[in-house]
C-alpha cells in the first residue's frame, strides 16, 4: 500500500546475535507520505461508542457498558497506531 521499502533508504544493523533493519523515510516522500496516511488511517478505527451503541442495541447492554468502562481516556493512547500501520505495511 505505502510502498515503503521504495520509499525510503535501508540500514541494516547487527548487535551481537541480534539483526536490525532501520528504514529512513527520503525526505521527498515524506508529504506523499503524509497524505496517504491522512487518506488511510480513519478506515482503520471504529468509534468505541459506536460499538458501544450497536451492543446495547442489540440487547446487550452489559457488554456495551463492560466496552466503555474499558476504554482509555487518555488522548495519546493511540500515540504508536501509525507506527503500527506502517509497521504492518511493510511486513505484508
Amino acid at each position: 500500500m505505502f510502498e515503503l521499502k521504495e520509499k525510503s533508504e535501508i540500514f541494516e544493523h547487527a548487535i551481537g546475535s541480534n539483526f536490525f533493519r532501520v528504514l529512513a523515510l527520503k525526505p521527498e516522500e515524506f508529504d506523499n507520505l503524509k497524505n496517504a496516511l491522512i487518506g488511510v488511517l480513519p478506515d482503520y478505527y471504529v468509534d468505541p461508542q459506536s460499538i458501544a451503541g450497536t451492543l446495547a442495541r442489540l440487547g446487550k447492554p452489559a457488554a456495551a457498558q463492560k466496552l466503555l468502562t474499558k476504554i482509555p481516556e487518555v488522548k495519546n493512547i493511540r500515540s504508536g497506531d501509525i507506527g503500527e500501520v506502517l509497521a504492518t505495511d511493510y511486513i505484508e
